[in-house]
């Protein structure tokens, strides 16, 4: 089922990471109070090559104030960013600035526990290409490739215990809004919505909030194991047009995870199952019926000589009985001591002979100043899942200055 207008390139990109310390993601604690602030300051432009003109011209202020007293029982973290694009505020009907709190929470730390209240991300599993372990994070659709070979998640409201058993961690979420994919910003270059459509999401409302999430993370030597299951709403409701405008359908569904990462070839292999229930879903008659949805994804993630590597392979049935395969490659080099490093990466979908495709060069010179150049390229038919945004294919620059 194609996620079309508003989902840009969900399930592209996510940062990738150690996926033996993806579900120890508890607060930095420090030997003697601390109130502070980290962050940085970015300028960044995107000129969109085929149509010849500026997607955006960004200016962000992104800080951390944070507190981490010497108790070490108790922290609290924070992420406020400001945005200034004259590019989008061009546009009609788009907003110049922006204002967001990213992430705003308190944490409880004992030795055997970590309750976490506010607005946190919550991603299930390793960093992954095509990571299927993200439930209660959505997707910033209005700029998807904002962090480069990385698609951005939006925090979310909730409670988070863990409860740690030797190496082990029992995980259980609920979260106060619904962890749901929204339009691309009105006015952005992501934004493909009708006037109609875009209504209908203002006017959405559902009735209960809540979301669960229940999982359990074996850790061994040389692997690790996270079997976790979820009841959330859909990410993205099944959209039906008629004679009296748009409709959303939007089901709350039961789904299960599992992943296993074992030492592998000098690298870590890794393994997804997913597996998702009473899916909302429009047929070929343009009405909304439910079906059900798995997916399994095969990966490695290790250096190829001096080159760090990830491959992904992902099938996935879709609710209409089609199964999509989709390959993902990333590969990160560095050189000059680390004032370089260079990242090529890309997803290939078998299905419709779409593709992405990502270039990235930077310069790093001190650990407070950042200076890249790159390419994100959309390939395959205008119908297709990636071709659809042939126009977003683009050339940027960034400048990052971290305080």
């Amino acid at each position: 089922m194609k996620k079309i207008l508003f989902l840009s390139v969900i399930s592209t990109f996510v940062n990738a990471e150690d996926p033996f310390a993806s579900f120890d993601d508890v607060p930095v604690e420090t030997s003697a109070s601390s109130i502070g602030m980290t962050g940085y300051a970015q300028s960044s432009m995107q000129y969109l090559s085929r149509s010849s003109e500026w997607g955006s011209l960004r200016q962000r202020l992104w800080f951390e104030p944070f507190y981490r007293p010497k108790s070490q029982i108790f922290a609290i973290e924070s992420a406020f960013s400001i945005d200034w694009d004259p590019a989008v505020g061009a546009r009609e009907s788009a907003k110049e600035w922006h204002l967001q709190i990213q992430e705003l929470y308190g944490s409880i730390m004992q030795q055997s526990r970590t309750i976490t209240i506010g607005k946190q991300m919550m991603i299930w599993g390793s960093g992954s290409a095509l990571s299927q372990g993200n439930y209660f994070n959505p997707t910033d659709s209005s700029d998807p490739l904002a962090s480069g070979l990385a698609v951005n998640y939006l925090a979310t409201t909730a409670i988070r215990w863990r409860e740690f058993s030797g190496d082990d961690v029992f995980d259980f979420i609920v979260t106060a809004e619904p962890s749901i994919n929204q339009l691309a910003q009105q006015g952005s270059m992501w934004d493909r919505s009708s006037p109609a459509l875009r209504e209908a999401f203002d006017n959405e409302n559902l009735d209960n909030p809540i979301e669960l999430g229940v999982g359990y993370q074996i850790n061994r030597a040389g692997f690790d194991l996270f079997m976790g299951g979820a009841y959330v709403y859909q990410d993205d409701p099944a959209i039906v047009a008629n004679a009296q405008g748009i409709n959303l359908h939007r089901n709350r569904t039961s789904s299960a995870f599992l992943q296993y990462n074992v030492n592998y070839w000098d690298g870590v292999a890794q393994f997804q199952a997913r597996y998702d229930h009473n899916l909302k879903v429009v047929n070929d008659r343009k009405t909304t019926e439910t079906g059900e949805q798995w997916s399994l994804l095969g990966g490695w993630i290790g250096y190829l000589k001096e080159v760090s590597t990830e491959i992904d392979f992902l099938l996935t049935q879709q609710t209409n009985g089609k199964v999509t395969p989709q390959l993902s490659q990333n590969y990160h080099y560095e050189w000059g001591q680390g004032l370089w490093a260079g990242d090529i990466g890309g997803v290939y979908n078998f299905n419709d002979d779409s593709s992405l495709l990502e270039i990235k060069l930077s310069y790093k010179p001190s650990d407070t100043l950042e200076y890249s150049l790159g390419y994100n390229g959309f390939y395959g038919d205008e119908q297709s899942n990636y071709g659809m945004f042939k126009e977003n294919t683009m050339v940027s620059a960034r400048l990052n200055v971290y305080f």
